[in-house]
């Protein structure tokens, strides 16, 4: 949120890149580790730095003919680091969010680099994927061009939902469905993701990890799908954009799984915190 700036998160993050950076390039003489390592060397940097993109951006926001995706409350914060010679730089640009609850994505070939932390990497997105990540396209999810089964998103976690019931069904129990997710050694696990399989274990819905197939979505057999990120939890997908000759787009409605899972990690994200006696 852009008035609840996680500045100590934030900067332990970048704290932890630049003393990596610098233990690579200490072969070749240098204080750099010493330096960039102490958080107190961050903190005071990236809180300016933070102040001055973010007013900047307000002022970008009023100017007459802005665009109207940038009117939000959330924001997505990129830092560069550069430890010889030394720079940092911060970008802000909207978090696309949809005002229908639900959002759009768009699939494309590859595989996230591997990362310790991957939102610094997509700051050196060597395809531009990224650029691809502008309203109403919430995330880019990538999909593998030899089983052509999808695996993640840039920014998020992705999954997949199938109907299991009977034909004869009328297909409102959540539990009638299966929710389909890449194998685990192919993704990168957040812990909303985590959250979703302990919640569908809890309630009795089945798990798949074969990975979400492209041709079954293409051909209608997907109930649903969505995203997770902490910073918007469940975002339900309504339509996926496949970069092919044709354009083809997805369209997914309501699927009760989906709804289900939205509302119980909705459910734990307000719940009190417990109180210490």
């Amino acid at each position: 949120g852009k008035a609840v700036f996680p500045l100590s998160e934030f900067t332990a993050c970048v704290q932890i890149v630049a003393t990596h950076m610098a233990q690579n390039v200490a072969v070749h003489g240098g204080d750099e580790e010493a330096r960039f390592s102490r958080l107190g060397f961050w903190s005071p940097r990236i809180k300016l730095l933070y102040a001055r993109a973010l007013t900047a951006y307000t002022q970008a926001c009023n100017r007459e003919g802005a665009d109207p995706s940038m009117m939000v409350d959330e924001v997505f914060v990129t830092a560069q680091v550069s430890v010889r010679p030394f720079s940092l730089s911060l970008s802000l640009c909207a978090y696309p969010f949809s005002s229908m609850g639900t959002c759009q994505v768009r699939v494309c070939k590859g595989t996230r680099p591997e990362s310790f932390l991957h939102d610094f990497q997509l700051s050196k997105d060597p395809r531009g994927l990224t650029r691809l990540i502008t309203p109403p396209i919430a995330d880019v999810i990538l999909v593998d061009p030899a089983t052509k089964r999808l695996s993640e998103g840039l920014v998020s976690n992705f999954f997949a939902t199938r109907f299991n019931g009977r034909r004869d069904s009328d297909r409102t129990r959540y539990t009638d469905y299966t929710l389909v997710c890449a194998p685990l050694e192919t993704i990168h696990c957040g812990a909303l993701a985590e959250r979703v399989w302990a919640i569908c274990q809890r309630d009795g819905i089945q798990v798949t990890f074969g990975g979400p197939s492209l041709s079954d979505a293409v051909a209608g057999r997907w109930s649903g799908a969505f995203i997770v990120n902490t910073a918007y939890h469940v975002l339900p997908i309504d339509t996926m954009h496949l970069t092919d000759r044709n354009s083809t787009a997805v369209e997914f409605g309501v699927c009760p799984l989906v709804a289900h899972l939205q509302e119980q990690l909705l459910l734990e994200r307000h719940a009190p915190a417990p109180a210490f006696l």
